[in-house]
């Protein structure tokens, strides 16, 4: 799909949105007042103002609080088109009933909403590979981070927390540590936090596509001063058990392929297990990988994204077997845009790898 067509898309969206807004405040207040006409006003002005900003990327503060106010129109829009459907579909004599049910309908969806982004799951999976393991491997995947003001140490510190309770061997981190720059990431010391998450066969990250938006050396230094291991278009050998590569995101023009990446390594007789921030199946199943873990989709975050992401992407979320090769999507730590997931949740996968 055209990015235009996406855009017009968005605008549109939004701007039933706020017709929305004021078609279900004057059913609410059924009055027609010089300061209800003004606050229409004063809805339409400066939404269509944060819209300017964000379409001409003016400032990055405003592309933000554009898209937050975005999820909250959205979600207003969900909650009360509901209510207003029951009542009309009840033919209900109490409409002050429904009308007093809208904004606790809206808060008790932001709360939702709020407690699926700051409530974390624990995905369990159990996969067999085709190449012998000595011993079975735990690991703990944690995508999509997204260190900023809205995500930060107390974010890192639930994960760390995760990380005491599961006990992984390995720990994978697949991309969008930061969220663009690092500066907050410094600002808040976050390294510090990070530096507390611990496996015995260590902490490992790919870069994902938001590194690559903000200052990228900046960025990768952070990662690294977390005690992270950073793998660009590498693999290594660990405790002489399986292969672990580190892929670039494709937002990289000069990103390797896999083979090349691999070459000189003992593939058919050790597991290799790959971290590519974007949840593309067809090139590690052409290599015969046997684990692949991805994230990027945050399962779309916000429904309906969900069906959207699921139909740009073979694994848009979950587990899915090819051939030989076991791949991995998961909906992510973090969030980006607005502190809520609506059809999502803030989670990591642990895998459960034997050999055969």
């Amino acid at each position: 799909m055209p990015r235009w067509l996406i855009l017009l898309m968005i605008i549109s969206a939004f701007e039933l949105l706020q017709i929305f807004l004021i078609l279900v405040i004057r059913w609410v207040v059924q009055r027609r007042t010089k300061v209800l006409w003004l606050a229409y006003a004063l809805i339409l002005i400066l939404g269509n103002s944060l819209l300017i900003i964000a379409v001409n990327r003016i400032s990055s503060w405003g592309f933000m609080i554009f898209v937050m106010y975005l999820t909250l129109l959205w979600m207003f829009f969900l909650s009360s088109v509901v209510l207003i459907f029951a009542h009309k579909v009840t033919g209900s004599r109490y409409p002050v009933f429904f009308k007093c049910l809208i904004p606790l309908g809206y808060f008790a969806l932001l709360a939702y909403a709020w407690h699926n982004a700051h409530s974390p799951a624990i995905r369990e999976y159990r996969v067999e590979v085709d190449k012998p393991l000595a011993q079975p491997l735990k690991i703990l995947v944690a995508a999509d981070l997204h260190l900023d003001y809205l995500v930060g140490n107390r974010a890192i510190q639930q994960l760390v927390e995760v990380n005491k309770q599961v006990k992984p061997d390995l720990i994978l981190l697949p991309g969008d540590i930061i969220n663009d720059d690092a500066a907050v990431f410094y600002k808040y010391q976050m390294e510090k936090d990070l530096q507390q998450l611990h496996a015995p066969l260590g902490v490992y990250a790919s870069l994902g596509n938001h590194e690559f938006y903000g200052l990228l050396k900046q960025n990768i230094e952070a990662i690294e001063l977390s005690n992270i291991k950073l793998l660009r278009d590498q693999a290594v050998v660990i405790n002489n058990s399986f292969i672990l590569v580190g892929r670039e995101d494709q937002t990289n023009p000069y990103r390797k392929p896999l083979r090349q990446i691999l070459q000189g390594f003992k593939t058919q007789n050790l597991p290799v297990i790959v971290m590519d921030h974007r949840p593309y199946l067809d090139e590690a199943t052409r290599n015969k990988v046997d684990i692949q873990v991805s994230g990027h989709t945050h399962n779309g975050q916000m429904f309906p994204m969900n069906y959207v992401v699921s139909s740009i992407y073979e694994l848009a979320y979950g587990y899915k077997q090819k051939e030989s090769s076991h791949f991995f999507t998961t909906s992510g730590w973090g969030f980006w845009g607005s502190p809520f997931r609506l059809g999502s949740q803030r989670e990591v996968f642990v895998l459960e790898v034997v050999g055969k």
